[in-house]
């Protein structure tokens, strides 16, 4: 590296000396291996170092474009040859040049690099301050965004907005990065929701066939994948149908609805009721079997002795039903 300074900085002091009298001004060009250049066009004096006795000659050189500047992660070479020709369409011969240093240069565009996790917190504070549905659901980032190489500029603004097309369940954003009003690269954000959803948990061992209640369970909230469909309900009051231990997660299965004690008991005599609209019979059966609230049994009227089917009542009485109403 020092050697390479030393020579540069022989090199242009041997450029500085005014060429003899009578000799066609010599334009001395070194070319550095690789080098950054801002947006637009580049031109000799971006990219090398140029030296003339004829400072007017110096600056016509340094002013010559050679295209246009890279785009993000691009790289444009430029040979000696490619140079020299530039300069020859721009009125300066290649026997009035030399060229030293580096057979070719290599340019880049100076750049900014938008790391991904600056995209997420960005996308991140949106979905805070614009809460998606249902309320008090979250979200998971799906994949790593991929990170925004845009030119250097002034002002560079992150804003991130929804982009369409996301699927079921997900939320997908769009973090621009833009300046002056212009945007300038854009990344595109996937996140999962996440959905609030209770669920029972004994908090001690359960017994077959114990009933469950406040003092055996706990009614905590956690996340899932699938939405809640509002049906939910602590299980307080049904029956485990299984042995469960501290920290089980009561799931369908696990208990089951406790049975309503029975109110009628075989060959019990019983109040048979028939209701319409403005009329009601009573008449006396006899039951054929127990039988608890919401079930049918088979009940026989001691006035007919026909057997009938009819629905136990939570007092006791029954309701003949017809034929197809029958379970």
């Amino acid at each position: 590296m020092k050697t390479a300074t030393a020579a540069l900085i022989l090199w242009l002091m041997s450029a500085s000396v005014p060429a003899a009298s009578g000799e066609k001004p010599a334009l001395l060009i070194y070319l550095p291996r690789d080098v950054s250049v801002e947006t637009g066009t580049i031109r000799l004096g971006t990219v090398s170092v140029v030296r003339s006795a004829d400072k007017e000659l110096a600056e016509k050189a340094r002013a010559v474009p050679l295209g246009r500047s890279p785009w993000p992660k691009e790289q444009i070479l430029l040979d000696r040859q490619t140079i020299l020709s530039r300069l020859a369409c721009c009125g300066i011969p290649a026997a009035a040049v030399n060229i030293t240093g580096a057979p070719k240069v290599a340019v880049t565009g100076k750049q900014k690099v938008i790391s991904p996790d600056t995209i997420r917190n960005c996308a991140e504070s949106y979905l805070t301050s614009h809460p998606p549905e249902p309320r008090g659901c979250k979200w998971r980032l799906v994949g790593t965004p991929e990170e925004m190489v845009l030119p250097v500029a002034e002002g560079i603004e992150l804003k991130a907005q929804p982009a369409e097309d996301a699927p079921r369940h997900h939320v997908k954003l769009k973090v621009a990065a833009g300046s002056d009003g212009r945007e300038l690269a854009a990344s595109q954000v996937l996140f999962r929701l996440v959905y609030p959803t209770q669920q029972a948990v004994a908090t001690k061992p359960v017994a077959p066939g114990q009933r469950i209640t406040p003092e055996n369970i706990k009614i905590e909230t956690v996340m899932t994948l699938d939405p809640p469909d509002g049906s939910w309900t602590p299980p307080y009051g049904m029956l485990s149908t299984t042995s469960l231990s501290a920290g089980t997660v009561i799931r369908p299965g696990l208990v089951a609805p406790a049975k309503p004690a029975v109110v009628v008991r075989r060959n019990q005599n019983v109040i048979m009721r028939i209701e319409g609209q403005g009329f009601t019979i009573a008449g006396l059966g006899q039951a054929l079997q127990d039988g608890r609230p919401g079930e049918f049994i088979k009940v026989r009227n001691i006035d007919s002795q026909r057997v009938v089917v009819a629905k136990v009542a939570f007092d006791g009485t029954v309701r003949p039903v017809f034929k197809e109403e029958k379970p």
